[in-house]
């Protein structure tokens, strides 16, 4: 086990568990905007908080391969290494391309014209071809983290962790369900709880693990 990229993942851990909730926080606090956000409603996303979970996105795959690096369980570690890996590169390319086109895609919209309204609409509320319905960052994510958590209550790490871990994956896939089938409140509360919650206290949970390292050492 290597101990310097284990508190490299720690460091990585930290930063994913304060992207999440910085990103709650923009989304659930900050003020609705005229025009393009009076259209796509919750759908919309700000550069900045598409930017800051990109970032996320891309410290999850560090978390992520320093989780399996301490988990070492053969082919589960590695199938859940391989999908964590997969969710936050597709929720970092995801979010930089959100992020990228929300500028020239509101100032179309802003021109006030029927016709450009009604093409930024479509083009906003058809899903993300990089990541539909967060398929990744969602679903992948929360099966990588339960799947985590099965292995965490078997091997040595404190029990509550994994079963945490396992709480969080589930949440996560039941977002991405309820978005599949546009439960629209019951999603809004289970975002709210996997991302704004549950997930930045998990996070820095296993960031101090890491950190520590194990017991035995």
């Amino acid at each position: 086990m290597d101990r310097s990229f284990q508190r490299f993942g720690a460091a990585c851990a930290l930063v994913t568990a304060a992207a999440w909730l910085i990103a709650a926080v923009l989304l659930y606090t900050g003020r609705a905007e005229s025009g393009l956000a009076s259209v796509f409603s919750t759908r919309v996303h700000t550069p900045a908080v598409n930017y800051v979970l990109a970032i996320g996105g891309l410290a999850l795959t560090a978390a992520i391969a320093a989780l399996h690096d301490r988990l070492r369980m053969g082919a589960w570690a590695n199938w859940a290494l391989g999908l964590g890996m997969i969710a936050g590169v597709l929720t970092a390319i995801q979010c930089l391309w959100n992020a990228t086109r929300y500028a020239p895609l509101r100032a179309a919209y802003d021109t006030g014209e029927e016709v450009h309204q009604i093409a930024v609409s479509l083009a906003m509320s058809t899903p993300n071809p990089v990541d539909p319905r967060g398929f990744g960052s969602q679903l992948l994510l929360g099966i990588c983290l339960v799947v985590a958590g099965w292995l965490m209550l078997a091997g040595n790490w404190p029990r509550w962790l994994g079963g945490l871990a396992m709480i969080e994956g589930i949440c996560l896939a039941l977002v991405f369900f309820t978005g599949l089938f546009e439960l629209g409140a019951v999603r809004t509360v289970l975002a709210a709880v996997a991302i704004g919650a549950l997930g930045p206290v998990w996070w820095l949970l296993a960031a101090l693990e890491l950190w520590r390292g194990p017991a035995s050492t």
